[in-house]
């Protein structure tokens, strides 16, 4: 298994991060703020506030956003009304592909809560450990962020 922070940012206003061609598992940790998750085939979006992880095991279409409305493609914006949100955008990769039947197995989507006590302390650490390290900003954060990953 390889893992990697592909995106990283703060946004405001009617941002969204959008799926379009993955072709891995994907996942996203949200460090400050709130943002909807859009997904195919469903009316009523996902709300993911800070600490939240999500991941997309099948690499299904989905979009992060900052309303509650779904946003046309890719916006990046770091400008506007509301709050700030930061994520954090992995992708998982697996050496055996799409033939592994452990991921075959799972939901199409997974939702860790914040505030779930009854997920695993250690995931929880790690998810704050990747938060500290974004906002510090230090030389070779990329580096930090993929091993963690």
């Amino acid at each position: 298994m390889r893992a990697r922070i592909f995106k990283q940012g703060s946004y405001c206003g009617e941002w969204a991060l959008d799926a379009t061609g993955a072709t891995s598992t994907i996942f996203h940790l949200i460090g400050r703020g709130q943002a909807w998750v859009h997904r195919e085939g469903e009316r009523e979006p996902l709300v993911v506030s800070g600490g939240d992880l999500v991941m997309f095991p099948h690499a299904d279409w989905h979009q992060l956003s900052g309303t509650r409305r779904r946003q046309a493609g890719m916006r990046l914006a770091t400008t506007g009304d509301g709050p700030f949100t930061t994520v954090l955008c992995g992708q998982v990769d697996f050496e055996a592909g799409g033939a592994n039947p452990i991921m075959h197995s799972l939901p199409p989507v997974i939702v860790v809560r914040s505030e779930d006590q009854s997920t695993s302390a250690e995931l929880h650490a790690l998810a704050r450990l990747m938060l500290v390290e974004y906002e510090a900003g230090g030389a070779g954060r990329q580096g930090v962020l993929d091993r963690l990953a």
